[in-house]
């Protein structure tokens, strides 16, 4: 779009200046268009969006004077009842409130000389579909998107594209590569010379695995992804997530066994239960810092553990001389057998560990001295490091007793109803926490949130009402992420997260996402396919 001379703008003939509008509906669509933006202003244009994207998605990229960012609504696009379900009619009424409110732009526009479009799909196209589908009402709307579409001399469109009007195919346009392949390769470890494949988790898989007639169930696709993630990523994560997103069901809790990864059943959540996700805003720290740290003290716990059950055994057994020191009854000596044998600390108990090997453990260990007395700690994917010291105590205590209070908090769950249950299921959540804590994966921002719960908890309108919110906990590996809260499901509840949700704003300055709803997995949803119509001829 060229600016006339005499319009007063400072620039030679060459000198260009866009107005480029950029749908707000999802970040997809804005972080593709941050690149064209890029290599305008490299070519010595000015560029303003217009956008209701936030700002960061543009100039975490581009900073330049040549760039103007203006916050505008422009398009409404899809209204969702849930994330499968589109509400059609809505989406019509929606946008065509917008379509009729006055537009700022008017004066600026009338400077144009030409106008284009750059697109991956019309919205005539689309919304065609919802006029069809939920009735005639606001069909207008469709017809005069058609017309603004015919006031552009040009469109064109990029690969995935809708029918349409004539228009100039160009290729598809991507964020600029950070890092080249062969840096990447050098970081992962992986030599030039070795094929790589990446599994894309998702229902791309999904479809690829029918359509080459493979039987890969749920499962193993989540114990494949954890593989990438620990062989190739090099992250030592555990498969809870896999295997949620995998095998997960709506409405209910995935009730799984990590040894390595058992489905035991899926518990039903109450409704009059409720579970919110606040993002604390706060990055997890690389697990290489924070829970791999923990991964390997909880293992060099294990194998104290296990040193220790075997020393206690082989002072109970017959010696060489053919005397027996009487120290255990023979139940024990077989309870000691086994952990001697340990595989997981969680298949400790907590009264067995806190009778036998609590006060043996050492409270820390320099990694160099545990290996000159251990060998090694038997994990493929964690490396200790000889010059670190490593806290053991609380590590290992923490799966032992989270085991438990997992164990205890679905009994509650299924158990009859009472006025108790929300209260005893919040106390197990907030004794997570400061386990959590305990082992150094806390993170100031979760932990004022969950700080914010309390005061809730503990206020005059939740102690009148029998309690809302009744207990959080932070999630996931720790050292930041989100905070998973329980209370009643009830209006005062939402109305509660909503207050918690501001009142962490104003202490920090980040407004955090709110995550409500739920949703199937992707053994249970499958996938769409997505059928492009044949053109008629």
């Amino acid at each position: 779009m060229r600016i006339e001379e005499s319009e007063g703008v400072s620039a030679s003939r060459k000198h260009l200046v866009f107005a480029y509008y950029v749908t707000g509906h999802g970040f997809g669509h804005a972080t593709r268009v941050v690149e064209v933006v890029r290599n305008l202003i490299l070519a010595g244009h000015d560029v303003h969006v217009v956008t209701g994207a936030p700002d960061f998605v543009f100039t975490s990229e581009i900073q330049s004077p040549r760039l103007f960012i203006r916050k505008v609504l422009l398009d409404c696009g899809a209204v969702q009842a849930d994330a499968l379900t589109v509400d059609r009619l809505a989406s019509l009424e929606k946008e065509f409130d917008l379509s009729v409110s006055p537009t700022s732009d008017a004066s600026f526009l009338m400077k144009l000389l030409s106008g284009g479009s750059y697109t991956v799909l019309s919205w005539d196209f689309i919304y065609a579909e919802y006029v069809m589908a939920a009735g005639n009402h606001h069909r207008s709307i469709v017809w005069q998107i058609v017309e603004d579409y015919s006031h552009c001399e040009f469109l064109i469109r990029l690969p995935g594209f809708c029918p349409s009007m004539d228009v100039i195919d160009v290729p598809l346009v991507v964020r600029r590569l950070h890092k080249t392949r062969k840096e990447v390769r050098k970081e992962l470890g992986i030599s030039d010379d070795v094929k790589m494949v990446i599994l894309n988790f998702g229902g791309q898989s999904t479809l690829v695995v029918n359509v080459a007639e493979l039987s890969i169930g749920p499962r193993d696709i989540a114990l494949l992804c954890q593989k990438v993630e620990n062989h190739i990523v090099g992250a030592p994560c555990g498969v809870m997530d896999q295997m949620t997103s995998a095998c997960g069901e709506a409405n209910k809790l995935l009730a799984m066994v990590c040894q390595p990864a058992e489905v035991i059943g899926l518990v039903e959540i109450p409704s009059h239960i409720r579970l919110w996700g606040i993002d604390s805003g706060i990055r997890h720290r690389p697990l290489t810092c924070s829970l791999s740290c923990m991964q390997i003290t909880a293992i060099t716990g294990r194998k104290m553990i296990k040193s220790i059950a075997s020393s206690t055994l082989s002072r109970s057994l017959p010696s060489a001389n053919g005397l027996i020191i009487d120290e255990l009854e023979d139940d024990s000596v077989n309870l000691i057998k086994a952990e001697a044998l340990l595989d997981y600390l969680c298949n400790l108990s907590p009264h067995r560990y806190e009778a036998l090997y609590a006060k043996m453990l050492p409270e820390s260990i320099l990694g160099e001295t545990f290996l000159e007395k251990y060998i090694d700690h038997s994990d493929a994917v964690t490396v200790i490091d000889e010059k670190r010291t490593y806290v053991v105590r609380a590590p290992a205590k923490h799966p032992i007793y989270e085991n438990f209070r997992v164990k205890a908090f679905k009994a509650l769950l299924t158990s009859t109803s009472s006025d108790e249950r929300l209260t005893v299921l919040g106390e197990r959540l907030y004794q997570c926490q400061y386990s959590y804590g305990a082992c150094g994966l806390g993170s100031d921002g979760t932990d004022r949130l969950v700080r914010l719960v309390q005061e809730m908890q503990r206020g005059k309108p939740s102690s009148s009402e029998d309690g809302t919110l009744n207990g959080a906990k932070i999630t996931g590996g720790g050292s930041g992420g989100t905070v998973c809260v329980i209370g009643r499901n009830c209006l005062r509840s939402s109305q509660q997260i909503l207050e918690i949700q501001h009142r962490y704003k104003g202490g920090t300055g980040y407004l955090p996402f709110i995550f409500e709803g739920s949703s199937p997995g992707s053994g249970k949803f499958g996938y769409l396919r997505i059928r492009r119509p044949l053109s008629r001829t």
